[in-house]
């Protein structure tokens, strides 16, 4: 990094000439390879590299001053950045983890660009800009779903939490099938998988170069299982007897596709989604002409790994369950109370909708929701819970190989008709969406009464709106968004030290619920990580209930029931001591009136006088538990 700035230094220091070598910033990074960038230098002109770095002008709207330690940091920045997406005419933009002015930085590169070294043009990734991004929350609302190809979850909320702006007008564009969860790849016991999905007429890129043709690769098949069979894709070579030109976009290279060579990938196989799909003319086109080529010239067929079959025992993590199960009786009994709201479904598949949300109370299929009169939320359209269900399919025996009925050429259509190949029926498991109630848009009125929201109140908004403040001025972030389950109130996020509230919660039930979490946070976070869980909720429950009971509210017989019931399990825990549960809940107790009551009085100030001023309240110390 010290080099780089250096060098950025001593090329700015140089007058400017008419004409300048580019400046070179580094090589193509890991994830910038990954997602389809060729192994060109990242370039930048000395007229962009000036205009970035100059002061801001009104005048000259492309200076952003933008500190030269800023760029110095790209390489590192450009392989893990906040977020990552494809825009216009083929460039990416990466919002990475640095600042000007409070606000984050956006650099545009162009991987099909071009710059002049030594009087000669060569072909670069080129960057187009770099920019405090002040205009954020615009920003999101423009950004297209399908376009996200990276994104560091915890990094992104922090971002915008820092700017008051909820995570869920992010998390809601967070469902294109280029989103990956944190970073690029995740960790299984089977190796690295990857978060996505496809379609017929995507361009993929293989993080796994295959044989000898290639990463880049035209998706020609899918089936049910999301294995994949595809051609290569060369970029910007002459099309042959054996390939054709897919198309040529303005300022980008031509496609070729490889006629003479079909590859097949299972669904685990590593690749990564490209900002490229043929309509449906251009693929009717490409197949048409495969065709007549391979009547003459059988195509080479490369197997690139065992395709993947959802089988009934096929995922892992219903296995780790049953593990899990042996070594914690409590998690079965949970399991079994969430298992009796779902006696319709097989076993296996309540077990998958336990693993994707415990929370979890009504589930029908999109067709079962509108025979209700309820349709999913648009948000929610791509983010069913995945179950699987049988049906028929129709193969043939293709040397030894089982082959959709589907996929049958012309010969084998002819050897059917005549009675000489026989169609076998196999029943096979597919996946198939189902949605929670919370994905819904069935009205909170018509929930069942175990799962009340609450009612209005001023005086239990005010009371939430004065916890909200005194958390955040404690750096708890707190957000109202949509969660998972309408029978999940809130949350308390220990890793990003986060205050997450359902949206559809009333004053009542906001109240309740954010005392609660914010118990959780004081008591926790820091005085008391090594806690059972059952402690850790009696003692949160508790002070809930007595700051409640404080500011002259009434506690539910749900909460009362809630407070009973973990106090009876931390009873059960070895080395409880109800006395210093006690001694704990009684000093942040004070702690935590002494603040709301400030910010309380504050809250209903404001409601009278609207006054735009916030109150002011010392900064706590992140060690200001440390001697509880």
């Amino acid at each position: 990094m010290d080099d780089l700035k250096n060098r950025i230094i001593q090329a700015l220091q140089r007058p400017a000439q008419q004409k300048e070598d580019a400046f070179l910033v580094c090589s193509a990074t890991e994830l910038m390879e990954q997602l389809g960038f060729e192994k060109w230098p990242l370039l930048i002109t000395m007229k962009h590299l000036r205009n970035i770095t100059s002061e801001p002008d009104p005048q000259h709207p492309s200076r952003h001053g933008v500190p030269v330690e800023v760029i110095a940091a790209l390489p590192e920045d450009l392989n893990d950045p906040t977020l990552a997406f494809a825009g216009h005419h083929g460039a990416y933009a990466f919002l990475v983890d640095k600042y000007v002015q409070n606000d984050p930085v956006a650099v545009i590169v162009d991987p099909h660009g071009k710059a002049v070294i030594s009087s000669r043009i060569q072909q670069a990734n080129f960057i187009l800009s770099i920019y405090p991004l002040e205009q954020l929350v615009d920003w999101i609302e423009r950004l297209r779903p399908e376009d996200i190809v990276y994104a560091n979850r915890t990094r992104a909320r922090a971002m915008l939490a820092a700017r008051g702006i909820p995570f869920s007008h992010l998390a809601a564009k967070l469902v294109g099938s280029g989103y990956y969860f944190g970073r690029i790849g995740r960790k299984s016991k089977e190796g690295k998988t990857y978060m996505r999905s496809i379609s017929v007429g995507d361009l993929i890129y293989s993080a796994v170069k295959i044989d000898d043709v290639g990463r880049r690769f035209l998706v020609i098949e899918v089936d049910d299982a999301q294995n994949i069979k595809a051609i290569p894709i060369d970029v910007g070579d002459t099309p042959s007897a054996a390939s054709v030109l897919l198309r040529k976009i303005k300022n980008l290279k031509s496609l070729t596709a490889d006629l003479s060579t079909e590859v097949t990938m299972s669904a685990a196989w590593p690749w990564i989604r490209q900002p490229v799909h043929l309509s449906d003319s251009e693929l009717r086109e490409l197949v048409q002409t495969k065709e007549e080529y391979g009547k003459d010239h059988p195509p080479k067929v490369i197997h690139a790994d065992q395709p993947v079959e959802p089988m009934p025992d096929f995922d892992q993590g219903i296995v780790d369950m049953y593990e899990k199960f042996r070594e914690d009786p409590e998690m079965l009994q949970e399991y079994l109370d969430f298992s009796s709201r779902f006696y319709t479904f097989s076993q296996r598949n309540r077990m998958l909708i336990y693993l994707q949300n415990r929370y979890a109370t009504f589930v029908a299929s999109k067709a079962g929701w509108q025979e209700k009169g309820y349709k999913i939320l648009p948000e929610q359209q791509r983010r069913g819970l995945q179950i699987f269900r049988p049906i028929e399919k129709e193969y043939i025996n293709r040397e030894g190989k089982f082959v959709p009925l589907s996929a049958a050429t012309a010969q084998e259509q002819y050897q059917i008709a005549a009675n000489e190949l026989e169609v076998v029926r196999r029943t096979t498991f597919v996946p198939y969406p189902v949605y929670d109630i919370a994905q819904t848009n069935c009205p909170v009125e018509d929930y069942p009464k175990v799962y009340d929201k609450g009612t209005a109140s001023v005086d239990h908004d005010l009371l939430y709106k004065a916890v909200e403040r005194v958390a955040v001025l404690e750096g708890i972030s707190v957000t109202k968004e949509p969660l998972i389950s309408i029978s999940l109130d809130g949350y308390y996020d220990k890793v990003e030290n986060s205050i997450h509230i359902n949206n559809l919660a009333k004053d009542t039930v906001a109240a309740s619920t954010i005392l609660h979490e914010y118990s959780h946070a004081l008591l926790h976070c820091t005085s008391a990580p090594e806690l059972p869980k059952e402690v850790k909720e009696f003692e949160a429950q508790g002070m809930a209930v007595m700051l409640l009971k404080h500011y002259g509210f009434s506690v539910s017989q749900q909460d009362q029931k809630y407070l009973v019931d973990y106090l009876s399990r931390a009873t059960m825990c070895k080395d409880f001591d109800l006395g210093k549960s006690l001694t704990r809940m009684g000093q942040q107790f004070r702690h935590a009136v002494e603040r709301i009551d400030e910010q309380r009085a504050y809250a209903t100030e404001q409601q009278r006088t609207v006054r735009p001023e916030p109150a002011r309240m010392e900064q706590i110390q992140s060690n200001f538990l440390k001697d509880l």
